[in-house]
């Protein structure tokens, strides 16, 4: 791993702080909440844009551009498909369909956050800085909110959203999700506004993983299933961590 890892490019809009420590994460956090902040940890700070799935590249076929039309067949299909999967109740509105997919991997014009900054920061320093690259938080303050019952398909702005508790893993990481009118371009603070962005040097990620372990955010807490479960057990055990290996 490099010394001096390549250093992400600001991005418009967003304040930037270095940081090395959690405690250090939770001080610039504190002075910068608000009622309403959203949190997401991202484990690459160089090349992550705060663009849903559905609006990256390697999700726009060969045109590059983002087309609303396939993106209703894609859902259409899920729905079609997903039915006999669904242990806890089909969803009622085109969101929560939205946010059950999302929560499973589906391209979506959903994007990932958590109302908690440590959930957010377990997310950034899950791989410990592997890569030897910069990992991220965003804060993010100040989106109206959308519910369940309106329309995502016909946003004019990136909106708010705190799904219902369709599946377990969402109360478990404090999730909330923003919902983009324009999937394939950058979420940005409104005019007059600033966000932030803390960036964690590789050679900490390591460090502030096992200090969230000690706070009680792990995979097993995150992921409350045998497979979060065994990940987190995994991850103990190659690592040595705690006093039975």
């Amino acid at each position: 791993m490099p010394d001096n890892p390549k250093i992400p490019e600001e991005i418009y809009g967003f304040i930037d702080h270095e940081v090395e420590s959690l405690q250090e994460i939770i001080e610039l956090l504190e002075r910068y909440n608000r009622n309403d902040s959203l949190f997401r940890g991202v484990t690459d700070a160089i090349d992550h844009r705060l663009i849903p799935k559905i609006g990256r590249k390697d999700f726009l076929g060969s045109s590059g551009i983002f087309d609303p039309a396939r993106e209703r067949r894609l859902i259409e299909d899920f729905k079609l498909r997903a039915t006999p999967y669904l242990d806890s109740g089909i969803p009622n509105s085109d969101l929560e369909w939205l946010a059950l997919g999302q929560h499973y991997g589906l391209a979506t014009r959903l994007l990932d956050w958590a109302q908690s900054p440590l959930v957010a920061t377990f997310f950034a320093v899950t791989k410990m800085g592997s890569g030897g690259r910069y990992a991220a938080v965003y804060a993010v303050h100040g989106l109206d909110n959308i519910f369940s019952d309106e329309d995502p398909f016909g946003l004019w702005d990136a909106m708010r959203y705190d799904p219902s508790h369709i599946v377990s893993r969402i109360p478990a990481q404090s999730a909330a999700f923003t919902v983009h009118a324009h999937p394939d371009t950058p979420l940005r603070p409104p005019r007059g506004q600033s966000w932030l962005r803390l960036l964690i040097h590789p050679l900490s990620q390591g460090h502030i993983k096992q200090q969230l372990d000690w706070c009680g955010i792990s995979r097993a807490s995150l992921f409350p299933d045998m497979e979060g479960l065994s990940d987190h057990i995994n991850w103990r055990y190659k690592w040595r961590i705690g006093h039975r290996y």
